[in-house]
């Protein structure tokens, strides 16, 4: 859950902004207890004055800013249960009405984590020898984690010796992988960055045999 005091934390380490820092957090403050229509006026003036003057990228827009704009719509959102995301973003603040998706911020929006408040935690009253003794119970929360489409932000940890699993994707989790042991979990992390790009990780691979095949030679 972002807070406007997260984005004056963020301001105090954002170096590019560091002259008019104190101004920046005395304005996250208010904006705390600023009505939304004032909340939005503040943001796209520092749209149209700080961010648009220096031909700044929305991609690159400073981190404190994001935070800033993800709070006031989480407030309205939660005021007005009958307001949808990308209206108010479309109709109120300049900039892209999918700004939370992976084409700029990639963060999690503000409705999906009102959706999830929505749902209690879920406990399994399983210990890890069970589950590690019957692959039944390995199935079933295999197929809760693969079958899941409730958004959270949360963290799983399942019995400490899973590793912990984000859970941070639209669909449920990010990567659906059980790992039933540590050292399972431990390949998986570590692989996980090369899964992502495997043509570039050939090619290393490849100029490694090379390089390797001239030496022996």
């Amino acid at each position: 859950m972002y807070e406007f005091s997260d984005a004056i934390d963020k301001v105090n380490f954002d170096e590019e902004f560091s002259d008019v820092a104190d101004n920046i957090k005395n304005d996250c403050w208010q904006l705390e207890s600023m009505n939304f229509s004032d909340a939005v006026a503040k943001i796209n003036e520092w749209i149209d004055r700080v961010f648009n003057t220096c031909k700044c990228s929305i991609i690159d827009y400073p981190e404190w800013f994001k935070i800033v704009v993800w709070r006031v719509l989480y407030n309205e959102l939660k005021a007005n249960p009958q307001a949808r995301q990308t209206e108010l973003i479309e109709n109120n603040i300049n900039l892209p009405k999918d700004v939370f998706g992976k084409k700029y911020w990639n963060m999690y929006s503000p409705d999906m984590k009102l959706q999830q408040e929505k749902y209690d935690n879920l406990f399994l009253p399983f210990n890890y020898a069970q589950v590690e003794c019957n692959p039944i119970y390995r199935a079933m929360i295999h197929h809760i984690i693969c079958s899941a489409d409730i958004c959270t932000d949360s963290i799983v940890d399942v019995f400490g010796k899973f590793g912990l699993v984000p859970a941070l994707c639209a669909n449920g989790y990010k990567h659906k992988v059980v790992c039933v042991s540590e050292k399972d979990y431990f390949l998986f992390s570590v692989l996980q960055d090369a899964l992502k790009k495997p043509v570039k990780v050939y090619k290393i691979i490849g100029k490694l045999q090379h390089y390797l095949e001239i030496k022996n030679f």
